[in-house]
């Protein structure tokens, strides 16, 4: 695609025309490359129903004639103290990764200087713009950063989070090699175990509305149970995260994104793992298991059984999303990274804003490391 004639920034602030942009926005999310369920039109939709009543949507839009070129996919919103963030649209709870602005490759420097003009032009309109989750490939972040600075400001760019992954062979066979032979000794063991004592024992992905229904009720009930034994909320205490990810996980079947697979004995759910599939990459989001089958590693069964499925379908990367859990330090072969973009508009107030918000927890960071050292 040449860029030929001017291209328009346009910030869209009703939903109904980001409604409208869905064909192109998944389209545009192809041409960048970028294989992530949290950026897709459906996801970031599903969000905005449950979570926008406290935004006001700030979405950007770079057109070239009447070709969508470029996606900021932002939102607005006022903290408890007064301080007016611009954030990433989907931010919160439902910790979204590998975060990006959407823009078609040839477009790139010039959506990032359109971007700077408008926060420029728009700073008495918000105090900090706090990007978080950024993917580490992002070709936009410095950019971005390069076109900020550009006015004075000072921006702050660093590691935020480490999410290990899974390259992926030809073959599971080659995986499992490569994992050392008492990966290998004790997986195959495990099953021969389980269908030795439990010949029922049935491996499935839910195909159909009504069973995503039946297996998301058995993952919700499954991590529950197993994080408040623990004395833990779990992820599914959140009214609001139970929904929209019910909600979602509907919406990811009917588009051909979800990937809910379990392990099923007789009439019960002993593991649940709940995934995405975008382009070549699997995502894996949340999982629960049934810890009175604990001895037969159910988890881990499952867990190997997702590895394989993508293997045999032909993805690349099994993501397992930020957090450095042991297992799935255990299961990866590398790390991605989450980066940060934050900035304060030039305002006292903004500046105010900021010092509150990151200095003085940088400074009690300082303070407790002088301490310890004391």
């Amino acid at each position: 695609m040449e860029n030929q004639s001017q291209c328009v920034l346009k910030r869209l602030e009703q939903i109904e025309a980001f409604d409208a942009l869905a064909p192109e926005w998944d389209a545009l999310l192809a041409s960048a490359t970028i294989e992530n369920i949290f950026l897709t039109h459906a996801w970031l939709r599903e969000w905005w129903r449950i979570y926008g009543a406290t935004c006001e949507l700030w979405t950007l839009t770079l057109r070239q004639a009447q070709t969508l070129v470029g996606v900021a996919p932002l939102v607005w919103a006022r903290a408890s103290d007064g301080t007016r963030y611009v954030r990433w649209m989907g931010d919160g709870e439902i910790t979204p990764n590998h975060l990006d602005w959407l823009v078609h490759p040839d477009f790139r420097a010039e959506f990032a200087r359109a971007l700077g003009v408008y926060l420029w032009q728009h700073r008495a309109a918000w105090d900090i713009l706090d990007l978080d989750n950024i993917t580490q490939d992002s070709p936009m972040r410095d950019l971005v950063n390069e076109a900020l600075q550009s006015y004075g400001l000072t921006v702050q760019s660093h590691v935020t989070e480490v999410c290990p992954y899974a390259a992926l062979p030809a073959t599971f066979e080659a995986y499992l090699q490569a994992r050392g032979s008492k990966s290998r000794k004790h997986l195959r063991y495990s099953q021969r175990v389980l269908l030795r004592d439990f010949p029922n024992a049935r491996y499935g992905r839910a195909e159909t509305a009504a069973e995503v229904d039946a297996v998301f009720d058995a993952l919700a009930h499954l991590h529950q149970a197993r994080w408040t034994r623990r004395g833990e909320a779990g992820s599914f205490a959140s009214e609001q995260f139970a929904v929209f990810h019910r909600a979602m996980a509907q919406q990811g079947l009917r588009l051909g994104y979800l990937r809910l697979y379990f392990i099923k004995i007789d009439q019960a759910y002993v593991a649940v793992y709940y995934c995405y599939r975008v382009g070549n990459r699997m995502i894996y989001y949340n999982a629960g298991f049934d810890e009175r089958w604990a001895k037969y590693s159910v988890g881990i069964l499952l867990l190997a059984h997702t590895l394989e499925q993508a293997c045999v379908t032909g993805a690349t990367e099994y993501d397992f999303l930020q957090g450095e859990e042991e297992y799935k330090s255990h299961w990866a072969t590398d790390t991605h990274t989450n980066w940060c973009l934050r900035v304060a508009s030039p305002s006292v107030r903004a500046r105010w804003a900021w010092f509150r918000r990151y200095q003085v927890k940088q400074i009690r960071k300082s303070l407790k490391r002088l301490l310890q050292r004391g």
